[in-house]
Order: structure tokens, then C-alpha cells, then sequence
């Protein structure tokens, strides 16, 4: 046919599906982590159009500066916060609440007496302190705001475009020529039937994380020691794809609140009755529960008291004490910059934003039985001891947080915790308590990072995938430092 754009999904369509979240997984990959007590770690992803923006938290919060130049100086020119400032603004349309709720204002008040106060624009990339963050949830509908909504449906009646979900890729197909390979199509199950869809101008893969670079592999994209083993003829000897897998780990504290004031436990324990009522309630006048965002508030903490003298002292200390000779460079490089900035969320949770072990498989790289088969993900979270010395005193700031005013108001002085170990006395406690209880924060990235070749990367700066001429990446697997 005429030339157009396909986009091509392995998952539904759920832009009518009222629980747009909820049949629209792949299955979950996870493994064990041995520094996480051994548990099994899931991480799931969104199959459906969409992807994970169809069933993520949709909590619309920044990167900071510094992470963004890092990654020019990791070897990207122009990618630095200068340059992407404007398109963070232009992406998004802030509608401001018509009041402010009771729990938001304690949220921004507690900080304050904290003398944590938030010090400018969230998206100034330079702002600590603690703020409520936009959501992205359309102020008019109360539904998602996710890339159908945004992007696709806009747009959708394109003549020149077609959607084709139920459709799971199988591997890009290529011309093979010298250094720089053309791609010639995308091999796909089409009612069980493989077919290929033929391109004429680009490919441009946004499978995730995961399954972007699985995708690369099968196409001959990898490590020649992997795609030999699994019998994968090789087009591209690049042992970069599939690496540098990184997320955030996030924990919490739940504390009980006093009587009177509402708490989303029996949605979360899956009541019968408070789900019946919120889903009439959000049915009728679109109000309640089912209207909120997953996380509505949130705070940019750099370490605590690293600004002050003994805190400043601390924070070198341990930098020198665990940042050893064999490092990565680049990381050693940017460390006492990044390493002391985490984030606190409305559910008094701590999330750790900066792990200090960059360049290597967080939680592993894929491997590959079957080309539907998920990839083989080995869990690899807390394996550097500075990670835990900082995750653990954001952890004890949570007490802090819910014994000042005037948080402490709405909660139960001595009231009961998520777990008996949740009773937090010391720094020693803080680290035992991270383990049995820390989850991944589904920010995977990497995987397929905007770097040059021989600084582990992917793909070049303009999402050309090294070694092809025409085959680009563009999610999050590129972010070579989140």
C-alpha cells in the first residue's frame, strides 16, 4: 500500500476500558534478590496501546537538573537540562485545584515547620523541599491522561495511520550492508500467523524496558556470546544491549489515623462494599476515590543535614569510605552530586532516586527461551553498601514527618503500623527494615542507553541504534542515568 505510519501493539486497546489498568498486563517477570531477604521481585509492564502509561500511578513529577546535564556529560551533546526544559513544560497543561484539601496543606505545612520548605518551581530542575504534585488525570473527564488519550486519539483518524493491537512483534527485519544496517521491516504474529509489515522510510521501537532490547537480540542486536548461545545469527556485536538496567526502590511506613478521618484501606484491603460505593460514586458525579491519582504529593530531599557542618562531614565520610577504586568513572564523577537527592510521597514513602551502581544489569539482562517468552529478569537491588547508608536515613525522616505538626495531628500517637519492625529506634533499624520491605518503582531504564558505543551505549544521540541506519529507540530504556 501507500506510504503511512503502523503502529503496532502485542497488547488491546483500552481507551474504553473502565479498568484501563487492570487486564492490560504482561505477565509479571521478577525473580529473587538476595539483598532484598531473597524475595521475589515483580516487575510489571502495560500490554495494551499506551504501554505502562496506561497503568502507571500518574504522578507527573520532574527530574532534577543535575541528572539531565549528567547526561550530557556523559557523552550527549545538548542534552542537558538547557535544552529539555522547555519540552518538559510544553508536554504538559497544568489546571490548578479549585481548593486545596485539608491533607495537602498539612503535607506542605508539615515540611515547613521542618524548615524543608519547597525553595521554587518543581520544574525549575534546581527546587527541594516538599509540594503537591500535578497528576495526570484529565481535570474535565477524571479519567487517565496517558499517551492514547494524549497523542494517539488526536490523531487516530488519520488515514495514514493504523493501529494494530493483538499483534506482537517478532523481530526487525534488516538489510544486511557494512558497518550500518537498513531495516526493511518488522516481522509480527498476525492471528497466529507470522507476516511482515515492510518499511519504507524508519522502525521506531518503544516496546520498554525490557522488551525493547529483547526485541534488539532477536533481531541479531547483542552480545555475540548471548546470540550464539541461543542460536540467534548475529548482525551487530554490541554487548551493551540489555545492561545498565536501573530503577528506583521505594519503601513505606503506614500509620494509623485517628477516627474520623478517611483513609483509602478499605479500597486497599478490597472491601466489596467501599468498592461498590466508590464505583457509583465516581459513575454518577464523577467524585471519590477513583478520581485520585496514586501519589498527590511529594518532596525533593537532598540528604538530611548534608548542608550542615556535621552533616557535610558525614556525607564525605561516606562517600570516601564505600566509593571505591574500581568504580565506574562516570559515576564517581557525578556521585557527590546525585547521590544525596531522594524523594518522600504523600504515604509517607521513601524512595531511593540515585543508586550508585550504574553500568551494570540492576536486574540483569534478558534472556531469551522462546521469542514470546518474557525475558529472564534477575533482581540485584541494594548491592552497594552507600545505597542502604542514605535509603536508611530517608527512611527514619518518615517518623519525622508523621510526629511534626501538623501532620501529626491526623494520626494516632501511638496508633499501630504495617509492621511490628515498622517502630524505627536507630540507623540499624532503618537498614532492616529496608530490605523485607523495599519494591521496585517501576522506573525501569537503560537498557538501550543514549550513549556512545564505547561508553556503553545503544543508541547515538538522535535514538539511531548503533550499527543500523535507520531503526531508532524512544522509551525510557535510553535514559542512560535516572
Amino acid at each position: 500500500g501507500g506510504g503511512g505510519t503502523a503502529v503496532i501493539e502485542a497488547g488491546p486497546d483500552p481507551s474504553e476500558d473502565f479498568r484501563v489498568n487492570t487486564p492490560a498486563m504482561w505477565p509479571s517477570l521478577g525473580g529473587s534478590d538476595k539483598h532484598l531477604n531473597g524475595r521475589e521481585v515483580k516487575h510489571p509492564q502495560g500490554r495494551a496501546l499506551g504501554g505502562s502509561s496506561a497503568i502507571n500511578a500518574e504522578a507527573w513529577i520532574p527530574p532534577s537538573a543535575a541528572v539531565v546535564d549528567a547526561w550530557e556529560q556523559m557523552g550527549n551533546p545538548s542534552w542537558n537540562w538547557l535544552t529539555l526544559a522547555p519540552y518538559y513544560r510544553k508536554s504538559h497543561t497544568l489546571v490548578l485545584l479549585d481548593a486545596w484539601t485539608s491533607t495537602h496543606l498539612a503535607w506542605n505545612d508539615t515540611f515547613k515547620t521542618l524548615n524543608h520548605e519547597i525553595t521554587g518551581d518543581p520544574f525549575s530542575g534546581q527546587s527541594t523541599g516538599g509540594y503537591s504534585n500535578p497528576s495526570s488525570v484529565d481535570p474535565a473527564s477524571k479519567t487517565r491522561s496517558y499517551s492514547v488519550s494524549g497523542y494517539l486519539k488526536p490523531v487516530r483518524k488519520r488515514g495514514s495511520l493504523k493501529a494494530m493491537t493483538g499483534t506482537p512483534a517478532q523481530r526487525i527485519v534488516f538489510e544486511a550492508a557494512g558497518e550500518n544496517h537498513t531495516a526493511r521491516g518488522v516481522e509480527v504474529l498476525q492471528d497466529g500467523k507470522p507476516i511482515i509489515i515492510t518499511a519504507k522510510k524508519e522502525v521506531i521501537l518503544a516496546a520498554g524496558c525490557f522488551r525493547s532490547p529483547k526485541l534488539l537480540e532477536l533481531s541479531g542486536i547483542g552480545s555475540s556470546q548471548l546470540l550464539g548461545s541461543l542460536n540467534v545469527p548475529l548482525l551487530v556485536d554490541n554487548p551493551n544491549v540489555g545492561e545498565n538496567l536501573q530503577d528506583h526502590l521505594m519503601t513505606g511506613i503506614s500509620f494509623e489515623v485517628k477516627e474520623g478521618i478517611e483513609a483509602k484501606d478499605p479500597l486497599i484491603r478490597q472491601e466489596p462494599d467501599a468498592i461498590q460505593t466508590a464505583l457509583k460514586m465516581y459513575a454518577e458525579e464523577k467524585k471519590g476515590q477513583l478520581c485520585l491519582a496514586g501519589i498527590g504529593s511529594h518532596g525533593f530531599m537532598p540528604l538530611l543535614d548534608s548542608e550542615s557542618g556535621d552533616g557535610k562531614q558525614e556525607q564525605d565520610e561516606l562517600i570516601d569510605q564505600y566509593i571505591s577504586e574500581g568504580d565506574d568513572p562516570v559515576f564517581k564523577e557525578h556521585v557527590r552530586e546525585l547521590a544525596w537527592q531522594s524523594s518522600t510521597t504523600r504515604e509517607l514513602c521513601d524512595s531511593w532516586r540515585h543508586p550508585n551502581t550504574p553500568n551494570v544489569p540492576w536486574l540483569g539482562a534478558p534472556c531469551f527461551q522462546r521469542r514470546l517468552g518474557p525475558p529472564k529478569i534477575g533482581s540485584n537491588y541494594l548491592p552497594h553498601p552507600l545505597d542502604l547508608e542514605v535509603y536508611a536515613r530517608h527512611i527514619l525522616f518518615l517518623q519525622t514527618l508523621a510526629k511534626t505538626e501538623p501532620s501529626a495531628s491526623y494520626l494516632k500517637p501511638d496508633g499501630k503500623r504495617n509492621y511490628p519492625t515498622a517502630f524505627l529506634k536507630n540507623l540499624d533499624d532503618a537498614k532492616e527494615y529496608a530490605r523485607p520491605t523495599s519494591v521496585p518503582g517501576y522506573h525501569y531504564s537503560g537498557m538501550c542507553a543514549i550513549l556512545p558505543r564505547d561508553k556503553g551505549g545503544v543508541v547515538n544521540e538522535r535514538f539511531l541504534v548503533h550499527g543500523t541506519k535507520n531503526l531508532r529507540v524512544v522509551d525510557a530504556s535510553i535514559m542512560p542515568l535516572i
